[in-house]
């Protein structure tokens, strides 16, 4: 608590400290090619669920979907944007109540490098978790991020 003198009166400000966290390590990024689709069973045979925590739910499933609130810039991979390719990464993953995204698996890619920059990016972003009978819950999704050039004129 701070105190400040204004015209004559005290004036008590609680004053909140904010501290941005850590990067996440990104851990292993897994390239699914056999999965294909966003299919939540296909997912959770490459990906078991952990001891004690309960299934996740399908993003269509959901009564509030989850989605990206911020992350930071998406890097376009150097390589590809210099010789002018373009394109998509579909990343699959669980979205839990602490506003992160866990599991990351490739689902299609263009491009390796597409695939890398994508999860990187989503690793480090922070989402609204879904919703479901007005509770949160670990929400199963499919997230597509396109690579486009834009020339400007």
């Amino acid at each position: 608590m701070k105190e400040y003198f204004v015209g004559g009166a005290l004036l008590l400000a609680a004053c909140a400290t904010f501290q941005v966290p850590p990067p996440r390590p990104a851990g292993e990024l897994q390239l699914a090619p056999a999965l294909g689709t966003c299919d939540l069973d296909a997912y959770l045979r490459l990906r078991s669920v952990e001891q004690g925590a309960t299934r996740p739910v399908h993003q269509d499933s959901t009564d509030t979907k989850a989605e990206v609130l911020y992350g930071p810039q998406l890097s376009y991979p150097d390589a590809l944007r210099q010789r002018e390719v373009q394109g998509r990464a579909t990343i699959a993953g669980v979205v839990k109540p602490d506003s992160l995204i866990y599991g990351l698996v490739v689902v299609s890619t263009d491009a390796k490098e597409f695939a890398v920059s994508a999860a990187s990016y989503l690793n480090d972003a922070r989402f609204r978790p879904g919703t479901k009978g007005g509770s949160v819950v670990d929400t199963f999704m499919c997230i597509p991020v396109d690579f486009k050039i834009v020339h400007e004129r």
